[in-house]
């Protein structure tokens, strides 16, 4: 089974500790299954640049080699522009 998402794309208004804590729960309630994270519904205009970069260097450091440098994540849409991550 594979699923995805599921972390309110409305986290990433928050400080670091709130978004360090739900990619800790999704990962927690997606078990053993394969799984994508993500933000449901994509990222939202006017989120904070920083709180993107912090969830895609959690969402690769939740990765089973745990090396963030052998992610293939390199930019990600925030608001119509590219954000290098």
């Amino acid at each position: 089974m594979l699923g995805q998402g599921n972390v309110d794309p409305m986290i990433l208004f928050g400080n670091e500790d709130a978004i360090r804590a739900a990619v800790e729960q999704n990962l927690t309630d997606a078990g053993d299954h394969h799984h994508i994270l993500n933000v449901g519904h994509g990222v939202i205009q006017g989120t904070p640049e920083d709180s993107v970069k912090l969830f895609c260097q959690l969402a690769r450091e939740s990765s089973g080699n745990r090396k963030a440098e052998k992610s293939s994540l390199q930019s990600v849409s925030l608001g119509g522009e590219l954000l290098q991550v």
